[in-house]
């Protein structure tokens, strides 16, 4: 069976999917923050306890799931977002510590498929899902677009990406590099900025090569 490829999503289509225009409050779009954001797993997200997650210190804990369990900070403007929404969860909810971050409509958890029936939704509010079919984003997407987002990042500041490939391995929860190797791939902007590093290497080598005079 043929394994379908991962959408790619680029910054812009995300903040309008998340955007006021088809998302209602903290609530609605905070579990989608934390995937983009973080690239965590679909269901870690879903598992997180409100003892897993420090918006203070951006720092969330992530319990052993499908790799390792380990400390993924966050940038500081994912804990304005967060903070919103658990002063919205709070008057809500129960908040103890072992109950869980994101809640839906019951009050205690957001259940896996009502996750996805929302998301779904989502994506073709926006116009990049259609109805019927298979076709488009899904929720392990977002995870590849942090990847791919995090390493972009790193070419165009000129890191050797397979020095950070542990890094991001270890930050993704992935029992080893392996499956980190897989975001390298042909994605159209990585593609690029490697076309583009190239090119600049060769011209410079030409021109040692052939001073002028």
């Amino acid at each position: 069976m043929r394994t379908r490829e991962p959408f790619w999503l680029l910054a812009p289509d995300f903040w309008l999917l998340v955007s006021r225009r088809f998302v209602a409050g903290y609530q609605g779009r905070s579990p989608w923050l934390v995937l983009y954001c973080t690239g965590l797993r679909f269901g870690e997200a879903l598992r997180l306890r409100m003892r897993d997650v420090d918006t203070g210190s951006g720092i969330l804990f992530v319990e052993q799931f499908k790799g390792r369990a380990r400390w993924v900070p966050f940038h500081r403007s994912l804990s304005r977002e967060l903070a919103k929404y658990l002063k919205a969860r709070r008057s809500f909810a129960s908040a103890l510590p072992d109950d869980r971050f994101f809640v839906g409509i019951n009050r205690r958890t957001l259940p896996v498929t009502s996750a996805w029936y929302a998301l779904r939704n989502l994506f073709r509010k926006a116009g990049m899902k259609p109805h019927p079919g298979r076709v488009g984003p899904r929720p392990y997407d977002f995870r590849h677009c942090f990847a791919i987002h995090r390493l972009s990042r790193w070419y165009r500041q000129g890191v050797d990406l397979h020095a950070r490939l542990p890094w991001l391995s270890a930050y993704m929860g992935q029992e080893d590099i392996m499956g980190t190797q897989t975001y390298l791939l042909a994605t159209p902007e990585l593609l690029g900025l490697a076309g583009d590093r190239f090119r600049r290497r060769y011209a410079r080598r030409r021109v040692r090569r052939n001073p002028r005079s």
